[in-house]
């Protein structure tokens, strides 16, 4: 599928461009892959968005999902949910597009889990007041 420009994260009925990467691109794409399963988002964001500046088309809205869900993370390292929150969704939505999988990382395990760890926080709890916890950081899945 590919994403409606015109609205951001909604699917349109063709499958989605597979990007031309240099070989730049692919080291900093792998980089951010290894950083955020290592738990190192805003080192995966920074290395994520060195290679979002130089493409446009759909893989654009892949890279900026990615980029969102590590922000979303290191928002929860932080502890300021709200911020969780909106990246959480923002990711969810422009990932979903690209599922089941897409320049070899299992989108939709990926995106699976991130609606988990959404869905684990946005329980009556959490809005009491209680403390951020989620069930588990997912993990970028290589296919």
């Amino acid at each position: 599928m590919s994403v409606d420009p015109n609205k951001p994260g909604q699917p349109v009925s063709i499958p989605p461009e597979v990007p031309s990467m240099e070989e730049e691109d692919w080291v900093r794409f792998r980089q951010g892959v290894d950083l955020f399963n290592a738990g190192r988002f805003w080192q995966a964001h920074e290395a994520w968005e060195d290679v979002w500046r130089r493409k446009a088309g759909d893989c654009e809205y892949f890279f900026k999902g990615l980029i969102q869900a590590a922000a979303a993370f290191h928002q929860f390292e932080q502890g300021r949910y709200r911020g969780m929150m909106t990246h959480f969704s923002r990711a969810c939505g422009k990932l979903k597009p690209f599922v089941p999988e897409y320049l070899g990382i299992d989108t939709a395990g990926f995106v699976r889990d991130l609606e988990r760890c959404r869905e684990s926080v946005e329980k009556p709890e959490r809005e009491n007041g209680g403390p951020i916890s989620l069930p588990a950081i997912p993990r970028i899945g290589i296919v």
